[in-house]
């Protein structure tokens, strides 16, 4: 697990958080934080290509991201 010190990404946009179309449409409505967004977009493609997953949540009211990789 990964923490953030932000503030949480709502539940709403926690799926298109992980889309590039998602982190460029939050850039630019100012809607986002730090450069271009896209680190979240990258570890999916990186984490699905490994077979695992990447999920956001929230902890102690700040993001947390977890991989989450199959043991089979």
């Amino acid at each position: 697990m990964v923490a953030d010190g932000g503030a949480p990404v709502t539940q709403e946009l926690r799926d298109c958080a992980f889309t590039a179309q998602g982190q460029v449409a939050a850039k630019s409505s100012g809607g986002g934080r730090y450069s271009r967004g896209l680190g979240l977009f990258v570890a999916t493609v990186a984490a699905e290509a490994a077979g695992a997953r990447v999920l956001a949540t929230e902890e102690n009211g700040h993001n947390a991201f977890v991989l989450f990789v199959p043991l089979d």
